[in-house]
Order: C-alpha cells, then sequence, then structure tokens
C-alpha cells in the first residue's frame, strides 16, 4: 500500500487565507494524497462555484484516467481514526460494493443508515460533507447534469446516486475554527457548531444500538 496515491481535489472557496492554511496542513506528510488546488472564480452562489469546481475535477481525473478522486474543501480536518491503510481497505470495499460516492463523515442533517461490515455504512441521502470520494462510476453522470445558482450542491449530489457510504468511524469532520473564519454572526457559529454535535450524535447512536442488536443477536443464536 506504500505506493497508493489518491487524487485530492482540494476546492478553496472561501478564499479565506486562514481557512486555506489550515487545510494544506491537513494533509502534511500524508504522501498518499496527491494535492491539487482547485481556487475558483466568483458566481452567483458558493453552491454554483463549487459545482463548477467539482465538474472541472473530475473533467480532469476523465483526462488523467483517474478510476477515483477525492473532494475535500478547506473546512475538512482529519479526526484521530484516520489511518491510510484503513481508508485504502474501505476504497477497495466501496468499490466491491458498487459504490458511487464514499463520504469520510457527515456534517449536518443525513437520512436513513445502513451499518455494514469493514467501517462502511449505506445512507439513504446526506446534505453535506467536507470528504467526498467519487468514483468513476458518476463521472459521466455528474457532467451530464445540469446546474442552476438556486440550487444545493450537496443536496444535488446525494441525488445522483443511490449508491452512497459513508465511513464509521468517521475519518473527516468540520474544522470547527474555520465557523470563527467565515462566518461574523455569532448565532450562526453557534447554530453550525451545534447541528455538528447533533448529527455526530445521531450516527454514534445509530451504531451503537445496530451494535447492541447485533451481540445480542450472537448470543441469542448460540
Amino acid at each position: 500500500m506504500d505506493d497508493i496515491t489518491i487524487p485530492t481535489y482540494i476546492i478553496n472557496v472561501s478564499q479565506s487565507l486562514n481557512c486555506f492554511e489550515a487545510i494544506l496542513s491537513q494533509f502534511e506528510g500524508k504522501d498518499e494524497f496527491d494535492i491539487k488546488i482547485f481556487s475558483i472564480t466568483e458566481e452567483e452562489t458558493e453552491d454554483l462555484m463549487y459545482w463548477k469546481a467539482v465538474r472541472k475535477a473530475i473533467e480532469t481525473a476523465i483526462y488523467n484516467d483517474e478510476d477515483v478522486i477525492l473532494i475535500c474543501d478547506e473546512n475538512h480536518e482529519f479526526t484521530s481514526s484516520y489511518k491510510k491503510e484503513q481508508l485504502v481497505s474501505i476504497i477497495y470495499e466501496a468499490h466491491r460494493l458498487q459504490a458511487s460516492i464514499l463520504l469520510g463523515g457527515v456534517n449536518g442533517d443525513f437520512r436513513n443508515l445502513l451499518p455494514l461490515k469493514l467501517g462502511i455504512t449505506w445512507l439513504e441521502a446526506f446534505s453535506q460533507s467536507n470528504f467526498i470520494i467519487i468514483f468513476r462510476s458518476l463521472y459521466n453522470k455528474f457532467l451530464n447534469e445540469s446546474f442552476c445558482s438556486t440550487e444545493n450542491f450537496f443536496k444535488k449530489l446525494s441525488l445522483l446516486t443511490s449508491n452512497k457510504f459513508v465511513i464509521h468511524p468517521p475519518i473527516s469532520c468540520f474544522n470547527r475554527n474555520n465557523i470563527k473564519y467565515k462566518y461574523d454572526d455569532e448565532n450562526l457559529q453557534l447554530f453550525l457548531t451545534n447541528s455538528l454535535q447533533t448529527s455526530i450524535a445521531r450516527i454514534n447512536k445509530i451504531h451503537e444500538i445496530y451494535q447492541n442488536i447485533t451481540l445480542n443477536g450472537c448470543k441469542n443464536g448460540n
């Protein structure tokens, strides 16, 4: 696994120097990620900017014949659960399950989780993530989709495929310091922080219940 590298496209949306330096520091010493920086041109909305940046990244991936790419924005932060070998194994497992999208974690709302083996969980829908692995199977479908300024990038991406998975325990979370860098409104900062904490607690509770059911099922089977 030492020679494996993951094409990584960092989307620099906010143009904040603090955020930009923070995301670069996350990848220091991690040679498994082949970093490319995409600073995007200003559009009507941040969602439209993000869509166009990911579209450009996918076009580059097709040109480079890349089977998977990682889309990361400046709000990503690795958790203590991150391990290179585990990520590579999970990517292979997700590919075996015909995944189109694999998330390093979920920020904000999500719908219906199904925990599976090897640290991977199927989910029906998500509303935000800062660490998104996109598989080749989604490239053309993404490029063939139109996007308007009133749409939400993450919700639109989530609707493109039912083959979506998330890593658990998560290896990516929202860099909470960036909330202060990006938003001056303290009420908004508090709302976003609480939303992140709520989504993490929900996911952990679902996995706790699943593990208890599985454990009790095994005991009853014996």
